[in-house]
Protein backbone atom coordinates (compact mmCIF):
# COMPACT_ATOMS: atom_id res chain seq x y z
CA UNK A 1 0.00 0.00 0.00
CA UNK A 2 1.65 3.27 -1.06
CA UNK A 3 -0.24 5.18 1.66
CA UNK A 4 1.21 2.95 4.37
CA UNK A 5 2.29 4.91 7.43
CA UNK A 6 5.31 3.98 9.45
CA UNK A 7 4.21 5.17 12.88
CA UNK A 8 4.31 8.85 12.03
CA UNK A 9 1.33 9.83 14.17
CA UNK A 10 2.17 7.98 17.38
CA UNK A 11 4.77 9.05 19.91
CA UNK A 12 6.24 6.39 22.19
CA UNK A 13 9.66 7.86 22.95
CA UNK A 14 12.87 5.93 22.77
CA UNK A 15 11.86 2.89 24.75
CA UNK A 16 13.92 -0.26 24.93
CA UNK A 17 12.27 -3.62 24.51
CA UNK A 18 11.87 -6.03 27.40
CA UNK A 19 10.01 -6.20 30.67
CA UNK A 20 12.68 -5.93 33.38
CA UNK A 21 11.23 -4.84 36.72
CA UNK A 22 7.64 -5.10 35.55
CA UNK A 23 5.08 -6.86 37.68
CA UNK A 24 1.56 -7.72 36.72
CA UNK A 25 -1.52 -6.75 38.72
CA UNK A 26 -5.18 -7.64 38.54
CA UNK A 27 -4.84 -11.40 38.56
CA UNK A 28 -1.30 -11.33 37.25
CA UNK A 29 -0.26 -12.69 33.89
CA UNK A 30 3.19 -14.31 33.94
CA UNK A 31 5.83 -12.40 31.96
CA UNK A 32 6.28 -15.17 29.36
CA UNK A 33 2.52 -15.34 28.77
CA UNK A 34 2.41 -11.55 28.42
CA UNK A 35 5.14 -11.65 25.75
CA UNK A 36 3.30 -14.43 23.90
CA UNK A 37 0.00 -12.53 24.02
CA UNK A 38 1.51 -9.27 22.77
CA UNK A 39 3.52 -10.92 19.99
CA UNK A 40 0.43 -12.78 18.75
CA UNK A 41 -0.97 -9.39 17.66
CA UNK A 42 1.78 -8.60 15.12
CA UNK A 43 4.23 -10.19 12.72
CA UNK A 44 7.18 -9.38 10.52
CA UNK A 45 6.38 -9.13 6.83
CA UNK A 46 7.63 -7.58 3.61
CA UNK A 47 5.98 -4.58 2.00
CA UNK A 48 5.12 -5.62 -1.56
CA UNK A 49 5.52 -2.11 -2.96
CA UNK A 50 8.88 -1.23 -1.37
CA UNK A 51 10.40 -4.61 -0.56
CA UNK A 52 11.16 -3.31 2.95
CA UNK A 53 10.74 -5.49 6.02
CA UNK A 54 7.96 -4.13 8.22
CA UNK A 55 6.09 -5.12 11.38
CA UNK A 56 2.34 -5.40 10.88
CA UNK A 57 -0.44 -5.26 13.49
CA UNK A 58 -3.04 -7.99 12.84
CA UNK A 59 -5.88 -6.08 14.47
CA UNK A 60 -5.80 -2.82 12.51
CA UNK A 61 -3.12 -3.23 9.84
CA UNK A 62 -0.92 -0.50 11.33
CA UNK A 63 2.66 -1.05 10.24
CA UNK A 64 6.09 0.22 11.15
CA UNK A 65 9.73 -0.34 10.33
CA UNK A 66 10.32 -0.78 14.07
CA UNK A 67 9.16 -3.80 16.06
CA UNK A 68 9.18 -1.82 19.31
CA UNK A 69 6.74 0.71 17.89
CA UNK A 70 4.25 -1.99 16.89
CA UNK A 71 4.69 -3.73 20.24
CA UNK A 72 3.96 -0.45 22.05
CA UNK A 73 1.01 0.17 19.71
CA UNK A 74 -0.50 -3.25 20.53
CA UNK A 75 -0.14 -2.66 24.29
CA UNK A 76 -1.57 0.87 24.15
CA UNK A 77 -4.38 0.36 21.63
CA UNK A 78 -5.45 -3.28 21.61
CA UNK A 79 -4.45 -4.62 25.04
CA UNK A 80 -4.78 -1.55 27.29
CA UNK A 81 -7.82 -3.05 29.04
CA UNK A 82 -6.17 -6.46 29.40
CA UNK A 83 -2.63 -5.71 30.59
CA UNK A 84 -1.58 -3.74 33.64
CA UNK A 85 2.08 -3.17 34.49
CA UNK A 86 2.88 -2.40 38.13
CA UNK A 87 5.98 -0.63 39.39
CA UNK A 88 8.16 -2.80 41.59
CA UNK A 89 9.24 0.28 43.60
CA UNK A 90 5.89 1.97 44.35
CA UNK A 91 2.15 1.54 43.78
CA UNK A 92 2.11 3.09 40.27
CA UNK A 93 0.26 1.07 37.61
CA UNK A 94 0.38 1.64 33.85
CA UNK A 95 -1.33 0.08 30.85
CA UNK A 96 1.88 -0.20 28.80
CA UNK A 97 5.39 -1.40 29.54
CA UNK A 98 6.73 1.73 27.81
CA UNK A 99 4.72 3.96 30.16
CA UNK A 100 6.00 2.04 33.16
CA UNK A 101 9.59 2.34 31.95
CA UNK A 102 9.15 6.11 31.59
CA UNK A 103 7.68 6.29 35.10
CA UNK A 104 10.63 4.31 36.48
CA UNK A 105 13.18 6.55 34.74
CA UNK A 106 11.49 9.69 36.00
CA UNK A 107 10.80 8.58 39.57
CA UNK A 108 13.21 5.85 40.58
CA UNK A 109 16.59 6.71 39.04
CA UNK A 110 18.41 6.23 42.36
CA UNK A 111 16.96 2.78 43.09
Amino acid sequence: DPDMEYGVDEEYGDYDTGYEGIGMVGGGIPKDDTETLISSYYSKTMCKETGLTIWQCHECDKSSKWKTQIKNHVEAIHLAKVLLFSCSFCSHVNHTSAGLKMHTRRNHTNV
